[in-house]
């Protein structure tokens, strides 16, 4: 699936623990082996792993040299080969002790670069959380992939995260002065236990303001976000991603599409001690042929979205 710009894949937590780096190192790998060219960036500065994931050193350079616009690397020059002929990285290891506060025009500057070394994909592993940083970057894909885990607190902070998308982007996008002024009054004149639901927020928009409601609504139409449940355990966990696509939709007005789960696997620990990617470690295991679901979900979105 060879094209000129490629497409970009975000990958996200409301918190850590989750997998998050063991989903982005096994996606990448298996879109790879597909035959799509590919780069994944880890882009969590404070917190980079997936070169341990890989079985590789942290590099001399690393992401954090293209968002310093003095350091005067390149996307080539960060980018380093794997053992995965269709698959290269950008390291975010050697990170300063103080993250420095990233701009909007850093992120963007740094995207378009490896955006025309990236081949077919580009996944970007963001830290986990709901700083507005790690929300910018998710938007800066053209889908976002939210994890989660069956636990209670996995869930919920999924749900925070999904909440952070949606006033992220309602604050990106460019509504009339009578919506902003209708918002404004709304949400920050209002006590904070009888702010309305997203979902309500935007109908309440839409009565007000048809014009800005649509134009709002629009902009969230546009959002492309995929959820993925990570280690489950147990059958009832199955249809736990369907159920949580069901509520972002009821209650954040967000389309959340399933792309599957990935079942708990003890083999993905013992490939972490061993510092290698579990398809060279366990090519059997059942979180790989979970991956594979994914990644099919995944490629066939893609066709679709190139045939229409």
């Amino acid at each position: 699936m060879s094209q000129t710009v490629p497409h970009v894949f975000a990958i996200a937590g409301g918190k850590g623990g989750i997998g998050k780096s063991f989903v982005s190192v096994h996606l990448s790998v298996a879109l790879a082996r597909r035959g799509l060219k590919t780069l994944l960036v880890d882009c969590d500065l404070g917190g980079s792993n997936l070169h341990t994931c890989l079985g590789i050193d942290p590099p001399a350079d690393s992401f954090l040299d293209l968002l310093d616009a003095e350091s005067g690397k390149t996307a080539a020059q960060v980018s380093i080969p794997t053992s995965e002929p269709n698959l290269r990285f950008v390291s975010g290891a050697n990170d300063p002790l103080h993250v420095p506060i990233i701009k909007p025009g850093q992120r963007r500057r740094a995207i378009d670069q490896l955006r025309e070394i990236a081949g077919d994909i580009l996944i970007l592993d963001i830290g986990a959380g709901t700083t507005g940083d790690r929300v910018d970057f998710f938007l800066l894909a053209n889908t976002g992939i939210t994890l989660t885990t069956p636990e209670p607190t996995s869930i919920e902070n999924a749900y925070r995260f999904l909440k952070a998308v949606f006033y992220r982007k309602l604050a990106q996008t460019p509504l009339n002065d009578r919506a902003k002024q209708f918002l404004s009054n709304l949400l920050y004149r209002t006590g904070a236990n009888r702010l309305p639901t997203p979902v309500q927020l935007l109908q309440t928009l839409m009565d007000y303001d048809p014009d800005g409601g649509r134009i709002l609504a629009d902009s969230l139409a546009s959002l492309d976000i995929g959820l993925v449940v990570n280690q489950i355990r147990i059958d009832a966990d199955r249809s736990l991603a369907a159920a949580m696509c069901s509520a972002s939709r009821r209650y954040f007005g967000l389309t959340v599409h399933n792309l599957g789960q990935i079942r708990y696997d003890d083999f993905v620990w013992q490939s972490l001690r061993r510092r290698t990617p579990l398809y060279g470690f366990r090519p059997e295991a059942a979180a790989i042929a979970d991956i594979e679901g994914v990644a099919s979900r995944l490629v066939e979105r893609l066709t679709k979205a190139s045939a229409a």
